[in-house]
C-alpha cells in the first residue's frame, strides 16, 4: 500500500479488531493468494509454450519422410568430354548503327541568361510596443514579452484575428 491514505484507513480498522495479530495475518493471506496466482500464470505461460512447441514438432513429423521408400537413383555415364554445338547467329539479332540524315540532326547554339541584382532603396522599420498595439487597432491584444528583444502580439479572441490579418 504506497497511498498513506489507505495505510491510515487500514490502521484504523484493524486498530479496533482485539486480536493484534489480525493484520499480520490477513496480510499474509494475501500474499499467498498473489502468490498462487502469480504461479498459475507462469504455468498457464510455460503450457502454451509447450502446446507450440508440440503443435509444430507434430506437423514436422508429419511431413518428414518416412525413409521405407527406396528413391531411385538414375545412373548417369560420366564423359571425359563436353560436347558444344554451335551454329550461325540469325540476322535478326545483330545491332548496327548508321548516321541520322541531315534534315533531323539537332543543332543547339550557346546561350547566355545574365541575371543582375541592385541594392534596395526600400529600408523597413521595425515596429516598437506601440506600433504593434496601434496595429491591432480596436480589437483586445496582449502583448507578450519573450525576451529583450522578443515580443508577441496575442489576440484572445480568434475572431479579432482573423479580421485584421484576413488579407
Amino acid at each position: 500500500m504506497n497511498d498513506p491514505e489507505k495505510k491510515r484507513l487500514l490502521t484504523e480498522i484493524l486498530a479496533e479488531e482485539a486480536d493484534p495479530g489480525l493484520r499480520d495475518a490477513l496480510f499474509g493471506q494475501t500474499l499467498q493468494l498473489v502468490r498462487r496466482q502469480r504461479r498459475a500464470r507462469t504455468a498457464r505461460r510455460a503450457a502454451s509454450v509447450f502446446a507450440v512447441f508440440g503443435g509444430a514438432v507434430l506437423m514436422l513429423w508429419r511431413f518428414m519422410p518416412t525413409g521405407s521408400a527406396p528413391v531411385a537413383h538414375r545412373e548417369t555415364e560420366t564423359k571425359s568430354y563436353t560436347l558444344v554445338q554451335t551454329e550461325p547467329m540469325n540476322k535478326a539479332r545483330f545491332i548496327t548503327t548508321e548516321a541520322l540524315p541531315f534534315a533531323s540532326q539537332v543543332r543547339t547554339t550557346p546561350g547566355v541568361e545574365m541575371v543582375a541584382t541592385t541594392a534596395s532603396a526600400q529600408t523597413f522599420a521595425e515596429l516598437d510596443d506601440d506600433d504593434l498595439l496601434k496595429l491591432a487597432g480596436s480589437a483586445a491584444v496582449v502583448l507578450v514579452r519573450n525576451g529583450p528583444h522578443d515580443a508577441e502580439l496575442v489576440f484572445p479572441n480568434p475572431e479579432d484575428r482573423d479580421l485584421l490579418f484576413r488579407n
